[in-house]
């Protein structure tokens, strides 16, 4: 595991229907130079944690997807947006490609992009304000931007996406196969 970029997984059985997302439902912790990504302030338990708790799937399967963006598309301005302000087609687009919050809208995800700087992989990530989503179980409460050696990033996001492909790959649902088909174009 990379001691600078961390994806950790305890996975645990959750009672849904899907069976992908049954399979790879996990607690999360994202971390990146020693800070937490995936730092939140819980509604319910009214107290911070830094684990998240979502099938890991669609996380696993938008870092397929994005795999060449975010490890080597650079930042195209010097600030993210945040949440609430109105950003370009492009600013759009951008976001959806390296922040993680794009992978699945009704996922509880931090605001937190990867992006390279010309030689390695930084990683941005925006706390949320208290209310912006009052529906989701909770919010992230860290800002903070830190840079990751490439190698280092690339090897921590493949053992992730590795450890996920491996609690699915049984499975013969078609979003799997197309993870599946994408994945080995990626180790190729």
């Amino acid at each position: 595991m990379s001691k600078y970029l961390s994806i950790e997984c305890e996975w645990f059985d959750q009672p849904v229907t899907d069976p992908v997302e049954r399979k790879t439902w996990a607690c999360i912790r994202i971390s990146a130079a020693s800070r937490s990504i995936t730092r939140l302030w819980d509604r319910t338990s009214e107290s911070e944690r830094v684990t998240i708790y979502i099938p890991a799937f669609p996380l696993a399967s938008w870092i397929v997807e994005n795999w060449w963006t975010l490890l080597y598309e650079p930042r195209r301005s010097k600030r993210l947006p945040s949440g609430r302000e109105d950003f370009s087609k492009s600013e759009a687009e951008w976001l959806r490609r390296h922040c993680l919050r794009s992978a699945d809208s009704g996922l509880l995800l931090p605001q937190a992009c990867f992006f390279n700087d010309g030689r390695d992989t930084c990683i941005q990530w925006l706390a949320d304000e208290q209310d912006l989503y009052p529906n989701m179980p909770g919010h992230f409460v860290e800002s903070g931007e830190v840079r990751v050696s490439q190698v280092e990033a690339e090897l921590s996001l493949r053992e992730f996406v590795s450890k996920v492909f491996a609690r699915v790959e049984p499975l013969e649902d078609d979003r799997v196969v197309r993870m599946r088909e994408n994945w080995n174009a990626i180790i190729e």
